[in-house]
């Protein structure tokens, strides 16, 4: 049986990561973007941040890393992937995603997956959104 037919819209998945000071900087030297605001405290502080960001684009990864290992997993590719950032990520936050199925193209071998990331912690409540958007993979 394909993968694709093994799958059902409504589906979903989470899966937690932490980004550390350790994971940034090997970012920082893969990625070759050193921004302040990613590495330098009293850069993120003059545009009101209390610590470093973690880079979208890594933030990015992990999504690419869950398609293509855990759901749908093995096999997957990302062909399309808009998000949006409203709420910055910092150095030890506990990230929650949650991946959910939007839309089955079986003729195409096509999936529609909505993601959501939010902080989880006792001050948050999980309700602050740190990412949001949608990825078209192919099965």
């Amino acid at each position: 049986m394909k993968m694709i037919n093994k799958l059902k819209e409504g589906q979903s998945y989470t899966e937690e990561w932490m980004p550390t000071h350790k994971i940034l900087k090997k970012y920082c030297e893969l990625s070759g973007d050193y921004n302040p605001i990613h590495t330098d405290l009293k850069a993120a502080k003059k545009i009101g941040k209390n610590n470093v960001i973690i880079h979208g684009n890594l933030t990015c990864s992990i999504i690419s890393k869950i398609i293509g290992m855990n759901f749908p997993g093995k096999g997957s590719l990302i062909l399309e992937q808009k998000v949006l950032f409203p709420n910055p990520i910092f150095p030890d936050d506990l990230i929650r995603f949650k991946f959910t199925i939007k839309e089955i193209n079986t003729q195409l071998n096509t999936i529609l997956i909505s993601v959501k990331a939010y902080k989880v912690s006792e001050v948050h409540k999980n309700t602050e959104t740190v990412l949001r958007g949608n990825v078209l993979c192919l099965i």
